[in-house]
C-alpha cells in the first residue's frame, strides 16, 4: 500500500465474506493507491473505489442496512455507473448480486444497490461442492492469450442483459461484455431450475464478467488463485485509467 495522500483510495467492503484476500493482492500489486477496509459510512467516504467481495448476499446487504451503508453503497455505485473519472466499484459472485439491477431467488430483507444492467440469478450453479474452476480469455487483461484461472464457487449466473446495447445519449451506459465461458459446462437446466426454486438458464447465462460505465461485475472469484491480473487491470483502467495493459503481476 502506498502513502501518498494524492492516491486513490480503494476500499474493500468488510463486512462479511472473502474480503482479507482483495484486499492483500491490492497491496502486493504496489500500484500507487491507498487501500482500506470499509465497514462504516464514515470509511467508504474516503474511497473513490470499492471491492464488494464474495460472500452471502442477503447477509452482506442486512449488515449494510443496519451499518448505515447501504445508501452510501449506491450513492458510489451511481457515480461510478455515470462514469465519473477514477471512481469504480467492482463486484465479485456476491458482489455481482449486489450489483444487478434484477435478482432472481433473492431472500426477505434483501435490498440490492443495482448498477449493472444484467438479471442475475443467485447460486445458479449448484451447492458449494459442485463448485469448480474453468480458463477463461479475459481480452482487456495484460498478456491477454494467456488463460486466467478463474474459481467459480456457488456463483450466481446471468439471466439477462437489459442494458443498452449502444450508447445513447439518453441511455444508461453501454454494457460491455469482458468474459463468457463455453455454454457447454453451463449447469443443466433442470439443475439450474432445481437450486434456484424455479429459474431456469436465462439467454446470456454464459456471461461471467462485464462492465457498464465505472461498475465490474464477475461471477468468478479472482482472489482465489495466484493470478492477480484481474486486479491489476480493475486499478490501472478502472482508477488509474492508464489503460490496464501494464505489467503482468
Amino acid at each position: 500500500m502506498v502513502q501518498d495522500s494524492a492516491c486513490p483510495t480503494v476500499g474493500v467492503l468488510a463486512l462479511q465474506g472473502g474480503f482479507s484476500e482483495h484486499l492483500e493482492i491490492l497491496d502486493a500489486l504496489q500500484l500507487p493507491i491507498k487501500t482500506l477496509l470499509v465497514r462504516t459510512p464514515e470509511q467508504l467516504a474516503l474511497c473513490t473505489a470499492l471491492i464488494l467481495p464474495g460472500g452471502e448476499s442477503t447477509t452482506i446487504s442486512l449488515l449494510a442496512q443496519k451499518s448505515g451503508l447501504l445508501q452510501p453503497l449506491r450513492d458510489l455505485v451511481t457515480r461510478a455507473r455515470n462514469g465519473e473519472s477514477g471512481v469504480s466499484v467492482w463486484g465479485t459472485c456476491a458482489g455481482m448480486i449486489l450489483l444487478g439491477e434484477e435478482v432472481l431467488g433473492k431472500k426477505e430483507g434483501y435490498e440490492g444497490l443495482g448498477g449493472v444492467g444484467i438479471r442475475v440469478v443467485r447460486n445458479q450453479w449448484g451447492r458449494q461442492t459442485e463448485s469448480f474452476s474453468h480458463s477463461l480469455s479475459i481480452p482487456v487483461l495484460s498478456s491477454p492469450s494467456t488463460p486466467f484461472p478463474a474459481v467459480f464457487i456457488r456463483a450466481p449466473v446471468v439471466h439477462t442483459l437489459i442494458a443498452p446495447s449502444k450508447p445513447s445519449s439518453t441511455s444508461a451506459p453501454t454494457l460491455e461484455v469482458l468474459a463468457r465461458v463455453p455454454r457447454s459446462i453451463l449447469p443443466t437446466p433442470s439443475h439450474a431450475a432445481l437450486a434456484t426454486g424455479g429459474s431456469e438458464l436465462g439467454p446470456d447465462a454464459d456471461v461471467v464478467m462485464l462492465r457498464q460505465g465505472g461498475v465490474v461485475v464477475s461471477s468468478f472469484h479472482p482472489e482465489l488463485t495466484g493470478d492477480w491480473r484481474v486486479h491489476e487491470w480493475w486499478v490501472k483502467e478502472m482508477i488509474l485509467g492508464d489503460g490496464g495493459r501494464g505489467e503482468s503481476a
